[in-house]
C-alpha cells in the first residue's frame, strides 16, 4: 500500500547521476525516517538495474517509472510529467528533489508542513534572469524583482490545480519546440517559473527553514542541532562529478560532528550498549564481531567502536573508520567507510 507522501527524482544520461541518487539515498537511510515516504525515480530501462542495486542494498523500496528521451532538454523537463505516473492519486503531498542534495535530517518535517495549494521551493534570483522565466514574462503586468524559484526542491498538494498547471508547463515546452523557438537553459525551471508565478503560485518562504542551497559561496556546514532537511549543491551546473566531492564533504563532515548535531551527547542513554556484544556480522567474505568494553575483533585484524546514538556505531580498524546504522533490532545495518563513503550492508551470522 501507498503512502500519502511522495518523493521523486530524475536519473538520465550518465551513470554520474546514478552515483548521485546513491550518495542521495544514504543520507536518507542514515538521517530520515522511510516508512510513510515512498520514493520514485524517472529513468530509463539502462539504469533499472543500477537502482535496483541501491535499493536492495538500503532496503529502500524505490519505484521507476520509465520515460524514453532524446536529448539532455527532455531530460532536464522530466520532473514536469509526474501527473504522467499511473499511481499519482495515491498521494496527497509530493516532493521533487534533484540527485545532488543529501538529506541531513527526517523528511518527514518537510511533509508535515501546512501547505496550500500552491508549490513551494527555494527562491534564487528574480524573474527579470532567464533561468527564471526572463524573457516569458511581460513586465509591464509583473514585478520584475519577484523572487525566482530554484526548481531543485519542489513540493506541492496532488490537486487539480496543481495538474493543470504542470500540464502547461508540458504544453509551453512543446509548443518552443513545434515553432522551433529558441529554449531557455535550465530545461523547465523557466516554465515552471513562469506558468506558477504568473498565477501567484508560488511560496519562496516556507522551505527557507528547512533546505539550503550550497553554491559558489556556500553556508558553513553544520555543527550544531538544526532543522535543515536537505542540502543542494548547485554548482557547477552539469559538473556532477564535482558536486559528489563537494557531497562527499559534506557527508563526511556530518559523520565527524554526529554527536553535536544530532544531540547525541544529550540523548538520554538509556539504551542497552551490551546488546550488540557477542554478535558476529557478516562484512563481505569477512565478519565483525564487538566484544566487551569497547573492542572489535574483524577478519582481518583488531580494533575498536563506540556508541553515537541508539542505532549508530563508529567501527575502526586498521586505517579505516566505518559509521554503522543499526536496524532496530540490531540484526542488520548499513556501513559507510569515512572519506569515500563506501558502503556495505552486514547481517548477524
Amino acid at each position: 500500500m501507498a503512502c500519502d507522501n511522495l518523493v521523486y527524482l530524475c536519473v538520465f544520461n550518465s551513470k554520474e547521476y546514478v552515483n548521485l541518487l546513491k550518495m542521495l539515498m544514504i543520507s536518507v537511510k542514515f538521517y530520515s525516517k522511510i516508512d510513510n515516504i515512498d520514493f520514485l525515480v524517472f529513468t530509463n530501462a539502462k539504469f533499472e538495474q543500477d537502482i535496483y542495486e541501491i535499493s536492495s542494498l538500503l532496503e529502500i523500496p524505490i519505484k521507476t517509472k520509465f520515460i524514453e528521451i532524446d536529448s539532455m532538454h527532455q531530460a532536464l523537463c522530466a520532473r514536469a510529467h509526474i501527473f504522467d505516473y499511473e499511481e499519482i492519486h495515491l498521494y496527497k503531498k509530493i516532493l521533487y528533489i534533484d540527485t545532488d542534495i543529501l538529506a541531513q535530517n527526517d523528511l518527514t518535517e518537510i511533509f508535515n508542513l501546512k501547505i496550500e495549494n500552491k508549490i513551494y521551493a527555494l527562491k534564487e534570483g528574480t524573474i527579470e534572469h532567464e533561468y527564471h522565466g526572463g524573457p516569458m514574462f511581460d513586465f509591464n503586468t509583473i514585478d520584475k524583482d519577484i523572487h525566482g524559484m530554484n526548481s531543485g526542491i519542489l513540493l506541492f498538494q496532488n490537486t487539480k490545480i496543481m495538474q493543470k498547471i504542470f500540464k502547461n508547463v508540458i504544453k509551453d515546452i512543446e509548443k518552443h519546440i513545434l515553432l522551433k523557438k529558441p529554449l531557455p537553459p535550465l530545461g523547465d525551471q523557466p516554465f515552471i517559473n513562469y506558468h506558477f508565478i504568473k498565477h501567484s503560485r508560488q511560496d519562496t518562504t516556507l522551505l527557507d527553514n528547512y533546505c539550503k542551497i550550497y553554491c559558489i559561496d556556500p553556508p558553513p556546514p553544520p555543527s550544531d542541532p538544526n532543522n535543515i532537511v536537505l542540502s543542494h549543491f548547485v554548482w557547477p551546473i552539469g559538473d556532477a562529478n564535482h558536486k559528489k566531492e563537494r557531497m562527499i564533504s559534506h557527508m563526511n563532515h556530518l559523520l565527524n560532528n554526529h554527536i553535536n548535531i544530532y544531540n547525541a551527547h544529550e540523548q538520554p542513554e538509556t539504551y542497552d550498549k551490551t546488546v550488540i556484544v557477542g554478535n558476529r556480522y557478516s562484512w563481505g567474505d569477512g565478519y565483525i564481531l564487538f566484544e566487551d568494553n569497547g573492542f572489535l575483533r574483524t577478519s582481518w585484524v583488531g580494533g575498536t567502536y563506540k556508541w553515537l546514538d541508539k542505532y549508530t556505531i563508529e567501527a575502526t580498524w586498521s586505517i579505516y573508520a566505518h559509521v554503522l546504522k543499526m536496524n532496530e533490532s540490531y540484526t542488520s545495518f548499513i556501513s559507510i567507510r569515512k572519506g569515500d563513503l563506501d558502503c556495505i550492508k552486514g547481517e548477524i551470522i
